[in-house]
Parts: C-alpha cells; sequence; structure tokens
C-alpha cells in the first residue's frame, strides 16, 4: 500500500471500512419507525461491525474482493441463524424455524401498520437486511471503487419507511443517511489527497490532508443532503406536512386517497382482538359504519379513485335514492378510541355530521375525509354524531327495479373491462342463467357465494392478485375473506350488466347494553349495487361473520342466506321490523408469534451460537494452511530419488516465494537462484543459491549424491523470505497460502 499511508498508520482501506461501517450503523436507525421493537439495532450493531472487521482485517492482507465477500456473506448467513435460534422457537428442525422465521415475518409486514407491534421474524429480517446493505456498500465503496454510488445501498434503507409510512418520515432518517455519506466522501477524500501528493515536498502552509478533504467533502456532501431532502419531499408516499409545506386539497382539486383495502388485510390479521369505537344509535340493530368506497375494477383488482372533495359536513341526498313518504332519519353519535385513518366512519346515507377539525366529502360515494394538518391520524380519540337516511329496500320494489339509470359515477362503475377472463364471464352466465330481474341475478351471485359454491371464509393469506387472486379464489382454493366475497360478487354484478362498486368499513358490532362496541376484526367489505330509484344497494356474500340484508334474499328461504334462491320469486318484502343481523363472531384467530425469549437469554445464545460458528469458521480457514503443511512435509519426507528430493525441495521454495507475495523468475536454476537470493539476508541467499546448483546437478549430470540436508536449506531459504517480508505478507502466507490457489487455477485450466 501507499508509503503515506503505512506512515499514519491507517491503509486507505482502514478509511474506507470505518466511514463504510459508521455509514451503515447510523442508516440502520431509519427503520425504528416501522417497529415498536428496537431490538434490532443492537443485533444488526454486531453484524454490522463483524463485517466490517472481516473487511478490515481480510483486505490489510490483502485478500482479493472476492474472498472478502465470500467471507462477508459467511459471517452474514451463520449470524442470521445464530439470531434465529436466540428469538425463541425451541421446537422443530433450527433450520426449518429459519426459513419460518422469515415466512412469518412477511405475513406480519402485510398483516401490521406500522409502526409494527415486536416480531421475532421481523426481528431477524431487519437484521439481515443491515447486514446485506453493509456488504453492498462495502462493494460499492472498496469492491468495485466507487464511493460516490454508496448512497443507492444507503438510501434504500431510507425508502423502506418512507414508501411504508402514511406520516412523514422523521427527519432523522435524513440526517443519519447524509452524515453516514459524507463520512465515505471524506475517507475519499482523504485516501485522495494522500495519495495524490506523493513525492512532492509540502510546503510550509499545507497543514495535511484532512483538511482539504473535509472541505471536498463538504462541497460534496452539502448539496448531496440537499437533494436528498428534496427527492425525500416528493417520494409518493411520504408527505412534506412536518415540513409546513402542503396539506390535503379540498374541492380546488381531486384527491388520491390510501389504499383502505390494505388496512382491511392487516386489521383482520391482528394478532389480538380489540375494541376501537363505541356508538349509540336509534338504529335497533346496529348500523354498518361505511368508510371508502372501491369503485374502479380491471386487472389488478378493485382500487380507490380520486376524488373531487367538497369542504363542510352537510352532505348532499344520496344519488339515485327518491325518498319515500315515511323514509326512517337515524341518529348516532360514534366514539372512536385506538384507531386511526383518513376517512370517517359513517352510517349509510350520512345527510349531516357534527365532529371537530375540517372535513370534505365527495358527492358520489359519500365518503368524508379528514382534510386538517393532522389528517392521519383525525379520528383517534373523535367523538362526533351523524344524522342519515335508513334506506331499506322493499322486495318487490327491488325485484322491478332496473340496474339502468345515470350513477354520477358511471365511467369509474359501469365498464366491464376488456381482459376480464372467460371463466369468471361463463361463471356469472351459468348463475343468473333463466333470471331477467337485475334484483334478482344479484341475489343468486349472493346465494352462490353464501350457500351453494362451498365457499369458506378465512383470513389466511393467499397467493395471487388481481384477476388471479380472483380466479383461485371462484374456482380454486374458494377460501377467503370478505374483501374476496365482496369483491367477487360485484365483479360478476359488472358482468351481468348492474353498476357495482366495493365498500370498506365496520359490521355493526356488539351490543353491549344500550351501546355497541365495534372491535378491528369488525372490519369489513361489502358489494354495493345501483339500481334505479333505490341508489346503490348494500349486499352481503359475505358467510358466516354477516347476515345477508332481508331485501336480498328470496322468498322461501327459511332464513337469511341460509337456504338456496327461488328465481322465479321476487326477494321478500322487509318485515316491519328492522334488519336483525345475527351475531357477529370474530374471525378466527390469527397464528400469533411464538413467545419470545428474554432479551438476556437471546444475546446469550446468540452469543454461544456466534461462538461456535465462530470455531466453525477458524476451522475452514485453516484448511489451507493444514494442506500447505501437509503437502510441504510431503516434499522434505526424504523419500523418492535424490534428484526426486532436490526438485521436491526445489518445488517447495518456489511455491514459498509466491505464497510471501514474489513472482517466481523465470530462467535457468542457477538465474532463478540469483535473482532470489539477491533480496534475502546473507544465510538464507547462500542457502538459495546452494539449492539452485544441486537443482542444476541433478538435471544435467548423471552422478547427484546429496550431501547437504535439503530440509534445512529449504527451511533457511523460508525464514529469510519471511523475515524480509511484512506482517500482513507473513499472515496470509500461513493462513492463506497463494501457491495452493495458483495450483487449483493452473488444474482448471489445464482440465479445460
Amino acid at each position: 500500500m501507499a508509503v503515506n499511508d503505512e506512515k499514519s498508520g491507517l491503509l486507505v482501506s482502514d478509511r474506507f471500512t470505518i466511514a463504510v461501517t459508521v455509514a451503515v450503523l447510523l442508516a440502520s436507525i431509519t427503520l425504528l419507525p416501522l417497529t415498536q421493537d428496537a431490538g434490532y439495532l443492537a443485533l444488526s450493531s454486531v453484524l454490522v461491525l463483524i463485517l466490517g472487521g472481516i473487511s478490515l482485517v481480510l483486505r490489510r492482507f490483502r485478500l482479493g474482493d472476492l474472498a472478502v465477500i465470500g467471507f462477508q456473506a459467511f459471517a452474514l448467513v451463520g449470524f442470521a441463524f445464530a439470531v434465529s435460534l436466540g428469538l425463541g422457537g425451541e421446537d422443530g428442525n433450527p433450520f426449518t424455524r429459519f426459513v419460518a422465521l422469515f415466512r412469518e415475518a412477511t405475513q406480519h409486514l402485510q398483516t401490521q401498520s406500522a409502526p409494527m407491534e415486536p416480531h421475532p421474524g421481523v426481528r431477524l429480517l431487519f437484521v439481515t437486511a443491515v447486514g446485506v446493505i453493509m456488504i453492498l456498500t462495502d462493494v460499492m465503496v472498496q469492491g468495485i471503487d466507487r464511493p460516490m454510488w454508496s448512497l443507492a445501498p444507503l438510501a434504500s434503507l431510507f425508502l423502506v419507511p418512507a414508501l411504508a409510512l402514511r406520516d412523514e418520515v422523521p427527519w432523522w432518517c435524513f440526517l443519519a443517511i447524509a452524515v453516514g455519506y459524507l463520512l465515505i466522501l471524506l475517507a475519499e477524500g482523504i485516501n485522495t489527497s494522500e495519495r495524490w501528493p506523493r513525492g512532492v515536498r509540502r510546503s510550509q502552509h499545507d497543514r495535511g490532508s484532512t483538511p482539504l478533504a473535509l472541505r471536498m467533502a463538504l462541497l460534496v456532501g452539502v448539496p448531496a443532503i440537499v437533494l436528498t431532502l428534496a427527492l425525500g419531499m416528493v417520494v409518493p408516499t411520504l408527505t412534506s406536512q412536518g415540513w409546513g409545506l402542503t396539506k390535503p386539497r379540498g374541492d380546488d382539486g381531486p384527491l388520491q386517497m390510501a389504499d383502505p383495502t390494505l388496512d382491511l388485510r392487516r386489521n383482520l390479521n391482528q394478532p389480538t382482538n380489540r375494541v376501537v369505537m363505541r356508538y349509540t344509535t336509534d338504529q335497533p340493530d346496529g348500523v354498518y359504519l361505511r368508510m371508502a368506497s372501491l369503485p374502479v375494477f380491471n386487472s389488478t383488482g378493485w382500487q380507490n379513485a380520486g376524488m373531487q372533495l367538497t369542504t363542510g359536513t352537510s352532505l348532499p341526498p344520496p344519488p339515485g335514492h327518491r325518498a319515500q313518504s315515511g323514509e326512517v332519519q337515524r341518529n348516532t353519535t360514534i366514539r372512536v378510541t385506538d384507531f386511526r385513518s383518513q376517512y370517517l366512519p359513517l352510517p349509510f346515507a350520512p345527510s349531516s355530521v357534527s365532529a371537530n377539525g375540517q372535513w370534505a366529502y365527495d358527492r358520489d360515494s359519500l365518503i368524508m375525509l379528514a382534510t386538517g394538518e393532522n389528517y392521519q391520524d383525525a379520528i383517534r380519540d373523535l367523538e362526533y354524531s351523524v344524522r342519515s337516511i335508513d334506506i331499506k329496500p322493499d322486495g318487490p320494489g327491488l325485484s322491478r327495479a332496473m340496474a339502468t339509470g345515470n350513477p354520477p359515477d358511471s365511467q369509474l362503475t359501469v365498464p366491464i373491462p376488456q381482459d376480464i377472463p372467460d371463466d369468471i364471464v361463463n361463471l356469472t352466465l351459468q348463475i343468473t342463467r333463466g333470471i331477467d330481474a337485475p334484483a334478482l341475478q344479484a341475489a343468486a351471485i349472493q346465494n352462490y357465494l353464501r350457500n351453494e359454491g362451498g365457499f369458506t371464509y378465512s383470513t389466511e393469506p393467499l397467493p395471487g392478485s388481481g384477476y388471479e387472486a380472483l380466479q383461485n379464489f371462484l374456482f380454486k382454493d374458494k377460501k377467503g375473506y370478505c374483501e374476496q366475497f365482496a369483491g367477487s360478487m360485484a365483479a360478476m354484478a359488472r358482468v351481468a350488466g348492474i353498476p357495482s362498486r366495493v365498500a370498506v368499513g365496520f359490521l355493526p358490532g356488539e351490543r353491549q347494553g344500550t351501546d355497541w362496541s365495534v372491535s378491528i376484526r369488525d372490519m369489513h367489505a361489502w358489494p354495493e349495487l345501483w339500481f334505479e330509484g333505490y341508489g346503490w344497494v348494500r349486499f352481503e356474500p359475505t358467510p358466516t361473520i354477516a347476515t345477508a340484508p332481508p331485501w336480498t334474499v328470496v322468498s322461501g328461504s327459511s332464513n337469511a342466506g341460509s337456504e338456496g334462491p327461488e328465481p322465479t320469486q321476487p326477494p321478500v318484502e322487509a318485515p316491519p321490523a328492522e334488519e336483525s343481523p345475527a351475531p357477529v363472531p370474530p374471525p378466527a384467530e390469527a397464528p400469533t408469534s411464538p413467545e419470545e425469549a428474554p432479551a438476556w437469554l437471546q444475546m446469550l445464545k446468540v452469543a454461544g451460537t456466534s461462538a461456535g460458528i465462530a470455531a466453525l469458521v477458524a476451522a475452514i480457514a485453516s484448511l489451507p494452511m493444514l494442506l500447505r503443511g501437509r503437502r510441504r512435509s510431503s516434499r522434505l519426507s526424504g523419500v523418492g530419488s535424490p534428484a526426486q528430493q532436490v526438485e521436491n525441495a526445489w518445488a517447495e521454495v518456489r511455491d514459498s516465494v509466491i505464497d510471501y507475495g514474489g513472482r517466481w523468475p523465470a530462467g535457468s536454476p542457477r538465474a532463478i537462484g540469483t535473482q532470489v537470493a539477491h533480496d534475502l539476508d546473507d544465510s538464507a541467499a547462500q542457502a538459495m543459491t546452494s539449492l539452485s546448483l544441486m537443482v542444476e546437478r541433478a538435471r544435467y549430470s548423471t552422478h547427484h549424491p546429496i550431501n547437504a540436508d535439503l530440509t534445512a536449506i529449504t527451511n533457511q531459504v523460508r525464514k529469510g523470505l519471511a523475515d524480509r517480508s511484512r506482517r500482513q505478507d507473513q499472515f496470509v502466507a500461513t493462513w492463506w497460502p497463494r501457491s495452493l490457489w495458483t495450483q487449483l487455477g493452473s488444474r482448471l485450466v489445464g482440465s479445460t
């Protein structure tokens, strides 16, 4: 390495390794906003220090980049395996447990909102991710010598919370990435300035390389930090509220909201159920609390759409609904507790809302959203009252209603995708064959999903998305939760010519005296279908957890949704009593995470397993030394003819020269001996010269008795080679002898 580096005590690789290690340690804290478990930081810090130590030691001994990456990868896998053993789960095969933790982490990420509850699989995943980033950053800085590119792996850790969080990413996440990147640039500046003036006398005004490098790093680093902050502002899911720049738009433009189906999936799979709101209402059987509407249907599934919001809390009449004499107005008072959302849960169809804060509504869907500064958390601990129209269609009237008319959002709720799979179309035609009335067609589709199709309710994650998930649900797995049931019915209704959309909200919950309590697992999705004169009408295709509304069940059924439809008869007329949904049992308990061991026991297990892995690594690392020693002993064993013994000693000296970082000269034995002896001390040089002369006699003379101790001569030459070498070269010659790999490469090339 460079002379200046040796004088200063730090090599170029040392500075880079230290900078990379500190940068990744800083970058690892950017994952904190995603989880309530900060335990990953201690484990990932230990891993980063181990990987940094491997890079520093191996690069000091001038091992190649592939060797460094190989040892780091081995250490990463071993440490991750050790962590998995320390995270509980004593039963079962440890390798199976290792893989299962990553699978459980994926499911936990899909079903939890940030900050996530602690989970051993997520901790293992975070530790592994930080280790991978450490290796990638080290490769960028030292492997391919592109320190400027190190921002890419470092920023990838920042992008995880930036893309996952709905709230703004904390400012210290920017700062951590920026400071780490600046340190790498500083190390590059110092290394460059140390190398550049080599051989040039410094002037008395030159204060050294560090101030110069610091100025260079600032010139590049400060613009980079500013650029990082600017890019952070425009990351799609990163809000800029924290910087006081913008807020959600109201009636001055469209607003694209978050996907409520993601919250639905997560909330239904919460490991523990909890009450999130309570309400009182003059509706005897409780009310569905509607939050969002998904009117767009395409190859990716059901989606939200941009909404034109109007500021205010007095809503227009429900679209398409003709008011009837004696129509009931309902009053509901809702108190939200531990639940956050930008959507306000409301009975359908709301006419007025009394709530603190800034609110706006969409005329087409009657969805209401918060538009204040803290809009993502606006409904937490909020108490408000709602006046709503109690829309309960009469059976005979609905059976005569047409699915025509003109929904105000018909451009979204009417079109049938051109690429919808044929099997979904054929199934719809089969279910509705011979049925003319749109309401009866809808009732038949609902009955197929609730009763005749053999479907079961399950919150287990299933593969696929969009059309693939729809086909898997309808034709293969035949199990799913409310999103699959609602989405399938709304899709088949579209095929049957009925405008449709999917609503997301909460089931009525459980009555407790005069109040109703709604839990997190009461979150639900259901289809809304359009009928002339009634507007949007709720259906309920999900079995087990909800009762079908009376107007959606054909006459002849003994109870709501329990028997098949009679397509020739109209839906029954709603009874005078209000809708009486059956008690709603909670979804099946989601598999709970295995009990996590105490932190000290985890660290003890990790330390013990790491020590075992370190011993295994040491044993594997010792193999080259053992193989090389075995070859040396075989060559100097004194076995074979005198000529062969001389050649064996000569071969041992040749490999020793290569092991200590030298090049074996070309030419005759005498010429080679002279060149090698030139850099040795007197005794070693004399031994090398004597051996070269013996090689000449052995090769070119018919009589060549051995009058010298070849083992002693060879060891004297090896001692001279070691004395002239640096400590790191001596280490490499002992533990990682280059001659082994040179010969292996020659054999591989020769075999091809």
